[in-house]
């Protein structure tokens, strides 16, 4: 009874976090895009040739290029595969503007960053609730917490590529992103 306890306790604290988020008005979507998240355009190795993903087992993805084979360490989902390839050394870096995820298309790098990390922290708080509900037995289902999951990967995904310095999110070089936009 009492790991039923620490857990129930656990999903309370998360709740109040996620509300915190709230009334401080720092989640600035929860509308993450119309794209199906499971899957993630692979950039093309630096020698030229498409990249694919392929299940090598029972158990894991596997992201190489075509032409020269060279390979991504294995993930346990195609997503994750995707992100070890897109992130590998050996590939054309994706440009952020480019993502079908999270409004930041017309957003400066920085301003996408800044969006970016604040839905990163209400993404991270909802996985952490929702594995909690089902741990609990509530009514939260497998696939939500799949899918916000694979939103948290994207989002974290998208950072990395932005590949900005890491400043506080109060930091005063940090435009709003209402501000901020490309043209």
């Amino acid at each position: 009874m009492s790991d039923k306890a620490a857990v129930y306790r656990s999903l309370v604290s998360v709740i109040k976090q996620i509300g915190v988020l709230e009334e401080r008005n720092l989640v600035p979507t929860r509308i993450y895009g119309e794209s199906d998240n499971r899957f993630l355009t692979l950039s093309s190795c630096l020698c030229g040739a498409p990249a694919v993903v392929e299940k090598s087992d029972t158990q894991h993805y596997t992201s190489h290029c075509t032409g020269c084979s060279t390979a991504a360490a294995p993930s346990t989902t195609a997503l994750e595969a995707a992100i070890a390839w897109n992130l590998s050394p050996n590939t054309n870096r994706a440009d952020y503007r480019s993502s079908p995820w999270f409004g930041i298309v017309h957003l400066t790098p920085a301003a996408a960053w800044y969006r970016l990390r604040l839905i990163e922290a209400d993404l991270n708080l909802r996985v952490q609730r929702v594995r909690l509900e089902l741990e609990l037995g509530q009514q939260a289902t497998w696939a939500h917490y799949r899918k916000l999951r694979n939103y948290w990967l994207l989002c974290r995904y998208l950072i990395e590529v932005i590949q900005l310095p890491q400043p506080p999110l109060h930091s005063k070089s940090l435009t709003h992103p209402r501000e901020a936009t490309t043209k």
